[in-house]
């Protein structure tokens, strides 16, 4: 199955994206659906605003809007994501589901991330989706060493520190060397080593005995994480928040919020767009294109800079030189 491929949109003169779009597959037997993501920027540069829209062809012919999103976000004072709101439906064509989130999030005077709340409780109808959590973060220097998740709702649960179950917990992480690459992953008194699999994204876990920790129906003791590197590819793809109905911390899934965002330090990573929702924070020193991720596209080395890009000349007269590349 050869994958279609998006035209992408960039802003004149700013390397940022300001839409993608999925182009009609050239076979017949691939899916028939238009993927149109756009994004929208505030005066420093931020994504502030977000949308993204499905519409997919049924085998009658007839078409529908099986997803339909709209986001926002607010910055503080000091440039770093405060909130984030986002409006999901998702339809089967016969029946629509609420998928949306708002989240919180706090800093300490490193400007680490050290809280997430995550509120579903009046934007989701999804009972095994829609986990309301708050999430605290404990630093030894640039490592993430605790993470201590409790309910979030609109309660008393915002009080506790870390509540027990598969959604909840606190989860701790054995360190030695790379960055976010813990070499064991502690959640209670179960201890699992992560194993990474080609793309560098966690695969499979087993335990100190060398026994797989994966569930498949018969192993036993087991432990149901789910992990990205088999259901995932660089794209995440589609624009979703992270497993969670079996939690083993964020750095299993590479710190990916329920906005769909990967949270890195500095900058946020968006998946869909394929590169950060922010200015490089040092400058050009980090590069030309201020927004770019692993020099652009690491499998074809697409434009990495964001400042190659042809323009359609339609485009070019409704958006104002708007120009795009198409990448496959």
């Amino acid at each position: 199955m050869v994958a279609a491929p998006y035209q992408t949109f960039y802003t004149p003169r700013a390397g940022r994206v300001a839409g993608t779009k999925r182009l009609p597959p050239s076979s017949l037997s691939e899916p028939q659906y238009d993927d149109l993501t756009s994004r929208a920027y505030d005066a420093s540069g931020n994504v502030d605003w977000g949308g993204n829209e499905v519409i997919t062809t049924a085998p009658d012919g007839s078409q529908f809007t099986s997803r339909y999103a709209r986001s926002r976000s607010y910055y503080g004072a000091d440039e770093r994501l405060r909130y984030y709101q986002e409006q999901v439906l998702v339809s089967s064509g016969t029946s629509v589901q609420n998928l949306g989130v708002w989240e919180e999030y706090r800093y300490d005077p490193l400007g680490r991330r050290v809280l997430v709340r995550s509120n579903r409780d009046d934007l989701c109808d999804q009972p095994d989706q829609c986990v309301s959590h708050i999430t605290r973060y404990v630093w030894s220097g640039d490592q993430v060493l605790w993470e201590l998740r409790a309910e979030g709702g609109n309660g008393a649960s915002l009080e506790s520190e870390s509540s027990m179950g598969a959604q909840h917990g606190r989860v701790s992480y054995f360190h030695a060397g790379g960055i976010d690459r813990p070499l064991v992953i502690m959640k209670n008194d179960t201890s699992i080593i992560p194993h990474q699999n080609w793309r560098g994204q966690f695969a499979f876990g087993t335990y100190a005995n060398g026994q797989v920790s994966d569930c498949n129906g018969w192993r036993s003791p087991c432990s149901n994480v789910p992990w990205p590197g088999f259901r995932t590819t660089a794209w995440h793809v589609e624009a979703n928040a992270p497993d969670i109905r079996n939690w083993y911390g964020g750095l299993v899934d590479g710190m990916r919020d329920a906005s769909g965002q990967m949270y890195m330090r500095n900058r946020y990573y968006d998946p869909a767009t394929g590169q950060f929702t922010q200015t490089d924070p040092i400058g050009l020193a980090g590069g030309l294109n201020s927004y770019g991720f692993a020099a652009g596209d690491p499998v074809t080395y697409s434009d990495p800079y964001g400042l190659k890009p042809t323009c359609d000349e339609k485009a070019e007269a409704a958006q104002g030189r708007l120009c795009a590349i198409v990448v496959t």
